[in-house]
């Protein structure tokens, strides 16, 4: 048939199509797997000391006072404070929720706050809910 079209076929060679697969598969890989965990809010243990740079906006005193009350009035703040873990750190974060209305739709954006609680090498990321004055969630990221 390639005789009769006048075209003839190369073929790759079995290695260099394996080759190619095992460079897309490490590709991948890097670039799944070595990007360093981080959430919306960065952890102190990513940077060395003196490099922590936090923009946007800031908890005023008296929400960070808010939040500091909210968390150690919560029970299960307290189980981890009474292990011996503190409080390393009270930094702000958005909240926006989209929320049915009769008209539609209407955003809501509010000012929570995420506490981390550090004993040894485990911590907890905790987040505050300013507005209601609870605790939302408590997640150990190690």
């Amino acid at each position: 048939m390639d005789a009769i079209s006048g075209a003839t076929i190369a073929r790759r060679p079995a290695w260099k199509a394996a080759l190619t697969g095992i460079v897309v598969v490490m590709i991948l890989f890097a670039a799944f797997f070595s990007i360093p965990q981080t959430s919306g809010i960065l952890k102190s243990t990513f940077f060395p000391e003196g490099s922590k740079t936090i923009s946007g906006p800031q908890l005023t005193a008296e929400e960070q006072q808010k939040a500091k009350d909210i968390l150690v009035a919560d029970g299960r703040v307290k189980d981890i404070l009474a292990q011996g873990a503190v409080i390393d750190k009270i930094l702000p974060i958005q909240v926006t929720a989209e929320v049915s209305t009769l008209n539609g739709s209407e955003t809501i954006k509010e000012t929570w706050a995420q506490a981390w609680l550090v004993r040894g090498s485990q911590d907890w990321g905790v987040q505050i809910d300013l507005v209601r004055g609870q605790v939302v969630s408590i997640t150990p990221s190690n």
